[in-house]
């Protein structure tokens, strides 16, 4: 019986390790999958060999913080790891810990599946990865030119978030739990999905989701919420700004699709929001020491990956020190100006075409098996 190792971090990952566990089953149903990642992912048919540690936070300085409890998982994982004696491991994602972990695999046969941005920083973790990896399968067609110049074997497929997008048909139930009024307009907020990030962002939302209001007072508001645990601290910052916007805990696509606008914290939701043809705007806000160390970093012009795949700023980007009168009217334009709207639109078709079509991650399964 052949044997993979699934290893991934943070909600993201575990998302892209349920879709192409589901296939690779489903071509091969005797292969053993194990994980080294969240225990949610044993309901989908990973044996958990090691589970990964909760850490909700972002930067440099909260890394730090968390590096003992890691570090304790690094050394486990090796060491179940190598009694398993896996055909193949498939690494997602998360290059802080898991080029740490390929390097101390040694010859373990290994894959990198949406691997670090060396195109935006640190590109000599190419050099690890050329040593550790034969091969890599990206989420960005640019990226594929990168690996290949460096003789690393590449692969694109597609984004595998279009394999992510469903139709919906907002069921009754969705206003009831709510509250919310069919007739009204909505706007969504998705202040992240991590710690971190919904302490840093969700208050920049709350500050000009209440100014809007003061000019469009019919506006609802809904806050979507990655887990029960990031929903305590949505409500806890609710408290200070005194709002009382539901929290929907669902399906996050759900309220995408009930909105005529969304604020997003930069990342992967950027593009299920575009995917799915909503306007946007795409926040982001860290502690200042780990703005200042990523400010020289990091080497790229824009921070939401809709802008990055289309090579252009399309969706406004709104970075640390908050111009709120400037977001304001910028938010209005997207809301009544149909020019504005469908200059995104336009835009979103591309993006679309780019990212690929659906069975994506049945596409970079059959890879995977055939790598076994």
């Amino acid at each position: 019986m052949k044997k993979i190792v699934i290893v991934c971090g943070e909600i993201s990952g575990f998302s892209y390790a349920k879709m192409i566990m589901k296939y690779i089953k489903k071509i091969n149903p005797s292969v053993e999958i194990l994980g080294a990642g969240g225990k949610s992912l044993e309901k989908y048919g990973i044996r958990i060999i090691e589970e990964y540690p909760s850490s909700g936070f972002i930067g440099f300085t909260d890394v730090f913080l968390h590096i003992i409890s890691f570090a304790r998982f690094l050394k486990r994982a090796e060491k179940k790891i190598k009694l398993e004696k896996p055909d193949l491991i498939v690494f997602i994602d998360n290059p802080g810990f898991n080029l740490q972990l390929a390097k101390r695999l040694g010859d373990l046969k290994k894959i990198y599946y949406i691997p670090p941005k060396v195109w935006a920083h640190d590109y000599k973790r190419i050099k690890i990865i050329k040593k550790y990896f034969s091969s890599v399968i990206t989420i960005f067609p640019f990226e594929n030119a990168i690996y290949q110049k460096e003789n690393i074997p590449s692969f694109y497929f597609g984004h595998p978030i279009v394999d992510l997008i469903e139709s919906q048909n907002i069921k009754e139930d969705f206003w009831i739990k709510t509250g919310l009024n069919k007739t009204k307009r909505i706007i969504g907020l998705f202040p992240g999905s991590r710690k971190s990030e919904i302490s840093n962002i969700l208050p920049v939302l709350l500050k000009i989701a209440i100014e809007i209001s003061r000019t469009l007072p019919d506006l609802q508001f809904i806050i979507s919420s990655a887990s029960e645990e990031m929903k305590n601290i949505i409500s806890s910052i609710q408290k200070k700004f005194n709002t009382y916007f539901p929290v929907w805990e669902e399906n996050s696509q759900s309220i995408v699709y009930v909105s005529s606008l969304c604020f997003c914290a930069s990342g992967t939701m950027n593009l299920e929001v575009a995917l799915i043809g909503k306007p946007m705007c795409v926040f982001y806000k860290m502690n200042f020491i780990n703005y200042l160390i990523l400010k020289f970093m990091i080497k790229l012009p824009y921070i939401s990956p809709v802008n990055i795949i289309y090579g252009k700023k399309i969706v406004p980007e709104f970075l640390q020190n908050m111009p709120y009168k400037e977001i304001q009217k910028r938010c209005i334009l997207l809301l009544d100006n149909k020019e504005e709207i469908e200059k995104q639109k336009n835009s979103f078709q591309e993006i679309k075409k780019i990212c690929g079509t659906p069975i994506i991650s049945e596409k970079i399964s059959e890879f995977i098996l055939k790598n076994v």
